[in-house]
């Protein structure tokens, strides 16, 4: 049984999630599909010889939705000081070296501090040929300073949190026939007053219903 974890797009309920689980579960070889509205990903487990990968990208396009390819893993950022540069002219004709290569996502070079930022496909091309395109240009690349691909991967993951803390901070609760309006991520504490206006504390999770998580900010 192979076990896979796919982004998907368009959602915008949890009925959608439901019509993904739904059409997956179809294919032959799957035997389970789970959606995380939140999260926006399917996790499935199939028979890697009955299904496939692009069978189950189909079976997600004919529900209505897209599948997010994860290339994460070979996006790579550096940094890199380059010497030899007097004028704006010189940045330009660095970026436009750097740009002609293949696999570049985006590049700009910074005059003031003597810095080109690179961002590239490592499946496409190497940081040699990057540093190859600045010597074309007429210019010396020196020491690189840092590689910041784990910088983008908590980059994405931040973009997750808050995707998920979007999708669940508006919510209504009701307790001891008080409305409470939920501010911030789902779970949190409040007070409520009963009937006889004696105020009294909870640790209570607006969205999942669940007791004890302290993670979040209500009030009345």
């Amino acid at each position: 049984m192979e076990k896979k974890t796919l982004n998907v797009t368009g959602m915008t309920c949890a009925s959608c999630a439901r019509a993904i689980e739904k059409s997956v579960s179809k294919v032959e070889g799957v035997s389970n599909a789970s959606v995380n509205f939140a999260t926006e990903k399917l996790i499935v487990e199939f028979d890697e010889s009955k299904a496939s990968i692009e069978k189950i990208k189909e079976a997600v396009e004919r529900a209505g939705y897209g599948v997010l390819d994860d290339v994460e893993e070979t996006i790579r950022e550096v940094t890199i000081p380059i010497s030899g540069m007097t004028c704006a002219s010189c940045a330009r004709a660095i970026e436009k070296s750097i740009s002609k290569l293949s696999g570049i996502k985006d590049v700009s070079v910074n005059l003031a501090s003597e810095k080109a930022r690179v961002v590239y496909d490592s499946s496409q091309v190497r940081l040699s040929e990057i540093k190859n395109a600045i010597i074309k240009a007429g210019y010396t690349p020196l020491e690189i300073e840092k590689t910041s691909y784990e910088d983008l991967h908590q980059e994405r993951k931040q973009k997750e949190i808050n995707s998920l803390f979007k999708k669940v901070c508006h919510c209504k609760c009701i307790c001891s026939s008080t409305f409470i309006d939920c501010y911030g991520t789902c779970g949190g504490s409040f007070a409520a007053r009963d009937n006889s206006a004696r105020k009294t504390s909870f640790e209570f999770c607006a969205c999942t219903g669940n007791i004890g998580n302290s993670n979040c900010h209500c009030r009345i």
